[in-house]
């Protein structure tokens, strides 16, 4: 079968369907390279608007973790568009389990810069989901399925809310589950900490804020004391009201590679609620009210960047500060990280 008189089927198996269109592999004809490429067609016509809105979304983003359009008519019958071929399919197909979690934020930061770019071309997704998350042989991440974008364009998103609920129900935003509220980018800060949480737990779904519940705690789950960098910034990206998130993706791609760092180099988390002692091992550290600092021969300066532990048995104290030198306190504070108990 050839689509557009240029496209020609490969084999007779869909690469996937939803969102109004379907997936097939297909080659140019009209080309003697063969490469295989992807072509997505509308199967109803109703949905074009939304069809042709994706299509001019994908082509105003040149960026690496981003979809592009390779060709498109939308004038042909039935309309389509061309993109790469992915032979390793979306993130569903990925072996997380055996992924590192410092791997795992790495690739977590492709899909966070993907996303960031759509948010610089004045672009919501709305629709982050592991299926969504697709994979070159490489394993860089590409963003794709625009289907839903929301581009500030009224008259789109009043089609978008007369046809269904936007987003995945595992990973939609809570302010977008009836689909009334105007998308923010906190929306997909949302759901990317949804996916976040789903790639370090290994493929587990879970219900509006219960990430810190002991059996779906990823620090549990992996057996990895130092994930709690992670649940730290879980703790903001997840958060009910959009407001009370970060509200710009670069803030949490800088988090991001900061809990990498913290990770991978084995520093301890400021919750020390498991925190053992590291001279006796017999009691873990307890956080020192500010105002009771003087008994232990500290000046209190400012509450919200000391921190003064102290063992519960030896009475070990371990005291340090978070942002120093006139600086602003780094992200340990930035985020609001609870305070160590």
């Amino acid at each position: 079968m050839i689509f557009g008189g240029r496209w020609k089927k490969v084999g007779e198996k869909r690469l996937g369907r939803g969102g109004g269109g379907t997936v097939y592999r297909v080659v140019d004809t009209h080309s003697s390279d063969q490469t295989e490429r992807a072509i997505k067609l509308l199967g109803n016509k109703h949905l074009l608007p939304r069809f042709r809105r994706e299509v001019e979304t994908l082509s105003q983003i040149t960026h690496p973790n981003v979809l592009a359009i390779l060709n498109a008519d939308l004038d042909s019958n039935p309309p389509y568009f061309v993109t790469e071929y992915f032979r390793r399919g979306n993130l569903t197909t990925l072996d997380l389990a055996a992924q590192s979690p410092t791997s795992i934020l790495e690739l977590f930061l492709g899909i966070c810069a993907g996303v960031e770019a759509l948010h610089q071309a004045g672009g919501v997704h709305r629709d982050l989901k592991p299926e969504n998350v697709l994979l070159r042989d490489d394993l860089t991440p590409v963003v794709g399925d625009f289907g839903i974008v929301y581009t500030f364009d009224d008259t789109a998103e009043r089609l978008t809310r007369t046809l269904e609920q936007v987003g995945s129900r595992f990973f939609i935003c809570p302010e977008n589950e009836e689909g009334r509220a105007t998308p923010t980018a906190a929306c997909d800060i949302y759901s990317l900490g949804k996916l976040l949480y789903w790639m370090l737990s290994a493929g587990n779904k879970i219900a509006r804020r219960s990430h810190r519940e002991s059996e779906n705690n990823i620090v549990n789950i992996r057996e990895n004391y130092w994930l709690e960098h992670a649940n730290n910034l879980l703790d903001e990206m997840l958060r009910e009201h959009p407001k009370q998130r970060p509200q710009r993706l670069s803030e949490v791609i800088e988090t991001v590679k900061e809990v990498r760092r913290l990770i991978d180099g084995r520093y301890n988390p400021l919750t020390t609620a498991h925190q053992g002692c590291r001279y006796c091992g017999k009691s873990t550290y307890v956080r020192v009210p500010h105002g009771n600092l003087h008994f232990y021969g500290f000046t209190p300066v400012n509450e919200h960047t000391q921190r003064v532990l102290r063992c519960g048995a030896c009475g070990h104290i371990e005291y340090f500060v978070v942002g120093i030198d006139g600086k602003p306190a780094d992200w340990i504070s930035a985020v609001g990280v609870p305070n160590a108990r």
